[in-house]
């Protein structure tokens, strides 16, 4: 269609016509009519699409005293406004149905204590879309269908793992606390278990700090931490045998 032949609007007499300029050949005189049905989607020469696309500016007149080489740029012109014009069509026809469905599912989904890095593909996953959307409406030609159908089907993909929660980390916090007063205390237990308790103590934390770790992991830690606790055994002391046959009891972990 449009890249078969460039053309030029030209008053002759009374009517208008249209000069085009096929690649390799002479110029030629097209009628509106001719023109229109070249051009099934546009009437170049109606005062409507002037002013629906005041980019594409067509010269009313070609100058009597116009050289090739002036055709030539006039054509050039008309062609790379007509270029923008498809470009624009183009964007009109893009469907957004399924991204504006998808985004508005998104906007009631419950993403409290869902694992730290679905929540932050989600929330990426919805501010692309949006922007994407924005963009169509405003008529920006860079972006394309499939970019469109794209954020779509990744906001409904990510929304598929919201139910991935984070463990709860209740009871390992109060696990590790404990165990936080017996590592205080540490030269005051043998060799034997020291090791694996302070790695328990460190993987432990490391869970509870971990946005990602579900309920399982949490679990692992938390019985890890309380086996090497009781793996850990108190260096002989006789005062504190004598304190025992005398209170009855003893202050653990001092």
């Amino acid at each position: 269609m449009l890249t078969s032949f460039a053309f030029l609007t030209s008053t002759l007499g009374s009517g208008m016509t249209v000069l085009a300029s096929i690649p390799g050949e002479q110029t030629v005189q097209l009628s509106p009519e001719e023109l229109r049905e070249e051009y099934e989607y546009y009437d170049v020469l109606s005062d409507e699409f002037i002013g629906k696309y005041p980019e594409f500016s067509v010269p009313e007149t070609v100058p009597e005293y116009a050289t090739q080489a002036l055709v030539d740029k006039m054509v050039s012109d008309i062609e790379e406004s007509f270029d923008l014009l498809i470009k624009k069509d183009e964007q009109s026809k893009i469907s957004t149905a399924v991204l504006e469905s998808a985004l508005e599912l998104a906007t009631g989904a419950d993403t409290e204590g869902v694992i730290t890095s679905i929540v932050d593909r989600f929330n990426a996953a919805v501010k692309n879309g949006q922007q994407l959307l924005d963009k169509v409406q405003s008529g920006d030609a860079s972006v394309t269908q499939e970019m469109v159908d794209n954020a779509g089907q990744e906001i409904m993909s990510v929304m598929q793992y919201l139910s991935f929660k984070q463990g709860d980390k209740t009871d390992l916090a109060k696990v590790i606390a404990l165990a936080d007063e017996m590592n205080d205390h540490i030269s005051s237990y043998l060799e034997e278990g020291k090791d694996a308790f302070v790695k328990a103590l460190a993987d432990a934390k490391e869970v509870q700090a971990d946005g990602n770790a579900m309920q399982e992991e949490v679990n692992e830690a938390c019985e890890n931490l309380r086996t090497a606790m009781a793996g850990l055994q108190k260096i002989p002391d006789k005062n504190i045998t004598m304190s025992m046959k005398m209170t009855g009891s003893v202050t653990m972990y001092m």
